[in-house]
């Protein structure tokens, strides 16, 4: 903002500098999240333009064979001269490498499993609205110290990518597939039957030791653990579904009284619980999809551990286990 004294324009003093944290798994220094840095603060230390200097280029990838455009709601910065980007198209999502010294041009690309939406289903506002109300898909990616990319992608996958003298590493893609930890939130025919049922890997994070955390939309959180292996060599991977941390307590605000524990055991024991009284439970809890507890954000790293918001509660992640606190 420029402010005015006696007929004279004068810009304001600049903003102390934001402490950051060198969390020793990210990039430091530069944006390397879609929130900023591992805390999460979307506050860049560094300079933006004033009005003297503002240049504004409109940067448009064309259309190849209609799967290459798209949104690209995030971004991270290998150097100053260099971005990663993830354009969001109909059918695929293709990771953008940019040349940003002077004319935006792209130095190299991949492409990603995408959402595969079809033409028809984003036309109208309430299409387009759809793309900004599912958050899965890669959007919540980071960028590692080491110039390592790491996507959740659409397909339940976690894809890292490497960059290597402004280019892509093509013969050094790994993936790691998290669909059987995924899924341990279809339990429930009503959320999968639901339009928005879908359960999608959501966000990657790493944690101060280099294992990875991840989240889903219907509330499953993990750990691809970096130095626990299995017999074959494959990191271990924990995950554990939230909709059952302290459900007494969540099932209690809606209807905005006590549940007693018998009646609480009585419709929620699997081995016991009929159709039917899952069905009377849903009734009289008033517990359907619109109030099961999501995670549609990234979550935040700190020294002591993960810190994920749900729209329920927080949840504080460590190595030895999850200490949940009420959102009350």
């Amino acid at each position: 903002m420029v402010g005015v004294n006696k007929g004279e324009k004068f810009l304001p003093d600049s903003l102390p500098l934001d402490r950051k944290w060198e969390h020793p798994f990210m990039k430091f220094d530069y944006t390397s999240a879609m929130h900023e840095d591992a805390h999460a603060s979307d506050v860049s230390n560094l300079p933006g333009p004033i009005p003297t200097n503002v240049e504004v280029q409109y940067f448009h990838v064309l259309q190849k064979h209609g799967d290459f455009s798209g949104m690209a709601p995030t971004y991270a910065f290998i150097n100053d001269s260099t971005m990663i980007t993830l354009s969001f198209g109909r059918a695929n999502t293709t990771l953008l490498l940019l040349d940003i010294k002077d004319t935006i041009k792209v130095l190299d690309d991949v492409s990603v499993p995408g959402r595969g939406n079809k033409m028809l289903e984003l036309a109208g506002k309430k299409g387009r609205s759809k793309i900004f109300s599912n958050t899965a898909g890669g959007a919540y990616s980071y960028l590692s110290g080491r110039d390592k990319v790491y996507i959740p992608g659409a397909n339940n996958n976690i894809i890292r990518v490497k960059v290597v003298d402004r280019m892509f590493d093509k013969d050094d893609i790994a993936t790691i597939n998290l669909k059987e930890q995924i899924e341990a939130a279809n339990m429930d025919d009503e959320f999968v039957k639901a339009k928005d049922g879908v359960n999608l890997l959501t966000a990657l994070m790493p944690d101060v030791h280099g294992n990875i955390w991840f989240t889903s939309r219907k509330g499953v959180i993990g750990m691809i653990h970096r130095n626990d292996k299995t017999p074959s060599g494959c990191p271990k991977v924990y995950g554990t579904f939230i909709q059952k941390f302290g459900l007494k307590e969540k099932l209690e605000r809606p209807i905005n009284s006590e549940v007693t524990d018998n009646e609480f055991d009585s419709y929620t024991r699997e081995d016991t619980a009929s159709n039917e009284m899952r069905q009377k439970f849903r009734k009289q809890f008033k517990y359907d999809h619109s109030n099961a507890e999501e995670i549609q954000n990234s979550f935040s790293v700190g020294e002591n551990g993960v810190y994920i918001v749900t729209n329920n509660s927080i949840y504080i992640g460590a190595y030895r286990g999850f200490i949940r606190f009420s959102s009350d």
